[in-house]
């Protein structure tokens, strides 16, 4: 994943001008989490989520996957190299925002 060109970062804001934004997803125990939707961004052609739970400042990148009925499957990134490489792209555009 060389050559990273940013297309767009989206932060989602938290306050009474905004709605918080949930995405529930069914963890690996077949619970349902509800997580806060902090930001959404493309990467070359591919799409990212930061998910953060709902009492935390923590969050989590997911890569987008988008089903052709319109579902949104959000894919835990297990390849580390990948996984670094966002982070610090997502890093950058957020410190450029702020």
């Amino acid at each position: 994943m060389n050559n990273k060109k940013n297309e767009e970062l989206d932060l989602i804001e938290e306050d009474d001008e905004y709605e918080t934004q949930i995405v529930e997803l069914i963890n690996e125990d077949g619970k349902l989490e509800r997580l806060v939707l902090e930001a959404s961004f493309h990467l070359d052609e591919v799409q990212y989520a930061v998910l953060r739970e709902e009492n935390s400042e923590e969050g989590m990148i997911y890569s987008v996957d988008e089903t052709e009925d319109g579902e949104m499957i959000f894919n835990i990134i297990e390849d580390e190299e990948e996984l670094s490489e966002v982070i610090e792209i997502y890093e950058a555009m957020a410190d450029d925002l702020i």
